[in-house]
This record gives structure tokens, sequence and C-alpha cells, in this order.
């Protein structure tokens, strides 16, 4: 083991001990440091002495290890519990789309890391076709090693960062019983991110190391340790988890999703509905209504001689807000003529607008249907999601995948991959859900695209639902290919946020030429449209259905944003729900959309329906 140069200065010395526990004692605390170690470590990071090497040796030991690596630490000299506190420096920092960019490009990293990650280090990597394979294998070896902390970017957003310790931090083995407790802490004066290690069991000379892989773990930990396993070992687990769980599942009711149906049969309408003033209908509210709204676009958009704009929302008709309502009970009619307020929300729709939930209550009570694609939720379903990777795999049949957060937009956190170490150590930054991707969709000049589609509710009970007839795509940038899933470009189309991206988006009177062009047999009005209009309503029907689904309350109204792709065979398949869709792209193509939609949602049908709104009942 090298030591490290402990006279490194850090960029920006601490005054006082004093000073540093007022800018770090949240982290002390949080990490759960012993106080009686913050002094010593507050002399080694503002001296940034790195002294692990005084402790501590590599052990060539190939059996012990589960990771790859034949090396393990272990100790030089006896150690009592809290005896000291030694700072690890972080080999690499990373985030998961930039790191094989990093590694092709980063002098020595690529050695480093093959090093210190057990791969293959005879490789030529001066021959750039075989450098390619190194840092794929080195990319799929970094999960068993990698650790995550989040860290806030200039726009307001999270990101992800990933980073590998040295070797004396990496080269420490699993046990469930550790003895070293092992914490990530950031050193505020020089904006660097360490590794705190302490004893908290006694050691005795050449004793090994360990810590726990999975501190605080209890839920599917089984499961998740596969991602810390060399090829070997996790292809024992996989089968091993395959067999149990076709196992527990070959007993299963095959038509389990009509309990779902039946459950929420047996709720009478308005069960879980909040009885107050703003949500029981009192008749019809007189014309114009007053229309209170933060959002600009309907403001300026909004000419209809039966809606006015209120800027008193105690006086509005309808408010049309930005935020969600929590509880619909606190909501109050101020009106002193009692007439209804009508919001823009229903009760309980996050059981499709949240990615898990969407899942759930599709296939809950539907069942398997071909216009959503297969998804597993890694909170609760990992298990699942481990034995049909394996036995696509087994099969040589697609297995990749794109990792979403439960509930978050315009593609943040989300994962392209065939690699489940990948797949399963995303499950530490936060909820997931493990879509199949969907690997041979239809190209638009060899690129692929989604589409929104805009779907106007006007009740739940009876359903009331129609399309916005007009949509449009947003396109990705970069010519599809099955590869390079780290190019966001390639394999995403909100480009919204992404400096120097081009923004193409092409409105749904370009499209549809261009699709029954390519497929003349089966053309978009005859083969794709009733499909979609099929599964926007399948949707709604399934929402309502659900045990705790989307609840109908008379003053409710809603717009949803519907994100379809359309596959090479022309099926249209469903990726999310929007609540509250941006609305600039398609008052762009349809300046007559709010006049169209709060028309649809506000009036009787009489007053527009010869007026030409752009929609489509589907119940």
């Amino acid at each position: 083991m090298q030591k490290e140069d402990s006279a490194a200065p850090a960029t920006q010395q601490p005054t006082t001990y004093d000073h540093f526990l007022q800018t770090h004692r949240s982290q002390l605390e949080g990490v759960g440091l012993p106080e009686s170690l913050w002094k010593r470590l507050f002399i080694k990071l503002k001296a940034q002495i790195f002294d692990a090497a005084d402790t501590f040796e590599f052990e060539y030991d190939p059996n012990t290890t589960t990771t790859g690596v034949e090396y393990r630490v272990v100790t030089k000299k006896a150690l009592q519990p809290l005896s000291d506190v030694f700072v690890i420096d972080h080999a690499w920092t990373t985030t998961a789309d930039k790191a094989r960019e990093q590694l092709r490009t980063i002098p020595h990293l690529l050695q480093r890391m093959v090093r210190l990650t057990g791969v293959d280090d005879e490789a030529d990597v001066t021959d750039e076709e075989k450098k390619k394979v190194l840092v794929d294998k080195v990319w799929r070896a970094m999960w068993r090693f990698n650790h995550t902390y989040t860290v806030n970017t200039a726009t307001g957003d999270q990101m992800t960062m990933w980073y590998v310790m040295d070797e004396a931090g990496s080269w420490i083995t699993h046990s469930d019983e550790p003895n070293f407790m092992v914490k990530p802490i950031f050193w505020l004066y020089a904006g660097i991110a360490y590794t705190l290690m302490w004893p908290i069991k006694p050691l005795a000379e050449e004793e090994a190391v360990t810590r726990d892989f999975l501190l605080g773990v209890t839920q599917q930990r089984r499961e998740r340790f596969i991602a810390f396993f060399d090829d070997d070992r996790r292809e024992v687990l996989a089968q091993l988890i395959e067999e149990e769980h076709a196992e527990a599942t070959k007993n299963q009711q095959p038509q389990q999703h009509q309990q779902g149906v039946q459950a929420s049969e047996a709720k009478k309408e308005g069960d879980d509905a909040p009885a107050s003033q703003a949500t029981k209908a009192k008749g019809k509210a007189k014309l114009p209504l007053k229309l209170f709204t933060p959002y600009k676009l309907v403001r300026a958009h909004l000419t209809r001689k039966e809606f006015i704009i209120e800027d008193n929302i105690n006086l509005a008709n309808i408010w049309w807000l930005y935020d969600r309502i929590k509880d619909f009970a606190e909501l109050k009619n101020t009106d002193p003529a009692q007439q209804p307020v009508y919001v823009n929300q229903f009760p309980n729709d996050a059981c499709i607008t949240v990615k898990d939930l969407l899942a759930e209550t599709v296939r809950g009570v539907l069942g398997e249907v071909p216009w959503l694609p297969l998804t597993y939720n890694l909170e609760t379903q990992l298990a699942a999601f481990i034995a049909d990777f394996h036995g696509r795999q087994e099969k040589n049949e697609d297995n990749v995948w794109i990792v979403k957060p439960w509930n978050l937009t315009r593609a943040m956190g989300h994962l392209v991959t065939d690699d489940i170490g990948a797949i399963v150590r995303h499950i530490e930054v936060g909820p997931r859900v493990a879509q199949k991707y969907i690997s041979r969709p239809f190209l638009v000049d060899q690129k692929k695209f989604d589409m929104r589609f805009l779907v106007l509710v006007k009740s739940i009970e009876p359903l009331e639902i129609y399309l916005y007839n007009v949509f449009y795509l947003r396109c990705a940038n970069v010519p599809y290919s099955l590869e390079d899933f780290e190019n966001y470009q390639k394999h995403f189309t909100i480009m919204n946020y992404i400096e120097g991206a081009e923004l193409k988006q092409i409105p749904d009177t370009e499209f549809i030429p261009e699709y029954n062009r390519q497929m003349p047999h089966a053309t978009w009005q005859e083969a794709v449209q009733p499909k979609i209009h099929q599964l926007v309503l399948q949707v709604f029907q399934a929402a309502k259905a659900t045990k705790n689904g989307i609840r109908h309350l008379p003053n409710c109204r809603a717009i949803y944003g519907l994100d379809l792709m359309v596959d090479a065979d022309g099926q249209p398949l469903l990726l999310e729900v929007n609540y509250n869709p941006d609305t600039t792209k398609i008052c762009k193509w349809s300046p007559s959309f709010w006049n169209d939609a709060l028309a649809v949602l506000f009036l009787d049908e009489d007053k527009w329906r010869d007026a030409g709104a752009k929609v489509t009942r589907l119940s």
C-alpha cells in the first residue's frame, strides 16, 4: 500500500476547531462519528494526513472476497474500538453517463481502475477496439465498488455522483457483523469528498478489515447483494432467485387482477370524497365563469366569452393551480351565492401519475396489456426482476432496461443499461422502477421519438374523457442504435435542458403522412389511432376501478399529458402519465387549445361542439 502525501494542502484552511465544528457538526452527527474522534479528524483533515498505510496493508487472498479482487485489507497492528479515524481518498468520482467517456479520455484512469476492480490487467489499451472492450468491462465492474452521494446543481436539480474509494477502502471485504464503520464526509473548506473509517470492534494484528456493504438495508438484502458479486457468484445467486421465484409463483391464479376490480366495485361512489362546500356540486355556476390561474399561457390564450380571468382567488369559480391540493376538504367556497368552485385535479390520481403505481394500477385491474412495457418496482419486486433478467440472459434475449425514478419528469435520473449491477445499485439513489426498454422503436429520419397526447377528464363517475386531436413528437438528435446507452441525445427526446442541444419537435400534421409512407399496409388512422384511443380509455378505466384509485368529485376537472412511443410493428406503448402538463408547444400548433379544453371541461356540449373543438370523446 502506498502512503499518501500527508503534506498535500487544502484549498482553504479552517481557522479553529470551533469553526470546524460550526461548519461540519451536522455531517459528523449524521455519519455517526463518535465525538471522541472529532478533534482527531479535524487534525488529519487540516493537515491532509492520509495515514492508513501506517495501520493497514493488502493481503493476497482470492478465496474470501466476492467482488473479483484477489486482495483484502488487513491490520498491521491490533486496534481497539474507536481508537482512531482514518481518511480515505477517492480514486474516481463520476456520473453514470460520463463514466465511459472519462475512462476513455482521462490519462491513466483506465489502467488504475483495471487494477482496482480486478479486471484483466493484461489487456492492450493502445488498440482502440480492445480499449473499448476494456472500458466496458471496467464500467460493469465499477458497480461492485461504487458509492454514491447527491449534489445540487446550479439549476436547482439534483445530480447523482458515484465514487470509487482508493484501494484502502475499495478492497475492504464484506461482513454482516463488520469491525469497521465506513462513511463519506464533505470537507467544506476544500470542496472535496472523503471517506472516513473507524474501528467499532477490537481487531487483532493481521485481521481482515470488514464493512457492511448494505449498511442499514433490511429489505431484499440478499437480492441486492447481487450487485456486489463477481460474475461467477452473481450467476449462482441469480439462478437460485429465479428458481425460488418460479416456485413461489407457479400456483398463483392467472386472473389475479380480477380481485382488484371486485374490491374497487365494492366501494360506493364518494366513499373517499371529503365533504366540503368546494367539492359538493350546488348546481351550475353562472356564466361567465371566473377563472383564477397563475398560468401565463392560460391567461394569454383563453378568449372565449364564457370565461373571464379573475385575479382574486376568493371570487373565482375555477381554480386552475400549479400546486397539488393535498386536502380537498380544506377548500372553502367564499362566493356568497354559493356557486360551486371547480379545481383542476382529482383526488388519488397518483395511481397513474406515479410510475410504479401506474404499472401496479394497470396490471392489477387489466392484467398484461400490449401497450404497457414490462415494469418492476425495484423497492418491492426485485426478486421478480432478477428472475426475469436472468431468464432473458440465459435465453440470449434482448435484456436492455430503463431505470426511472418513481416521480421525476424530464428523463431526470434515468439510466438505460443491460447491466444488472448498475440497475440494482441505483436503488440506493432513491425509489426506482425498471422498465423494459423499447429496443425496436419506430423511427423518423432514423431517430427515435415520443409523442405527447393531452387528455381532458371531465368526470370519473360516469367516466367522461376526451382526447385532444392535436399531438406532437419530441425527437432524439442522434440516429438510433441499441448501443452507446450513455448518449443522451440518442436514447432520450427531451432536449429542453441540455445546453446546446437541438430541440426538434414535429406536429402531427407532418408526422402522420410520414408514418403512412413507411407503413402503407397499416396506416396511422386505421391501425394505430384506434389502439391509442383504447389505450387512453383503459388507463382511466383502470384508475377508476383500482382500490384507492382516482375518485369522483363533481367539482373536479383535469388535463393529463400521456407520453407514448410506437414500436417498429406499429404498437403504441405508454411511457408515463403527467399531471398538469406543459402546453407551450400545443399552443404553438393549436392556439385554440385552452379555449377548446376549458369549454369541453366546463360548458355544455352544445356550446362547444359546433365551434369545432378539436377533441374526440372516448367515453
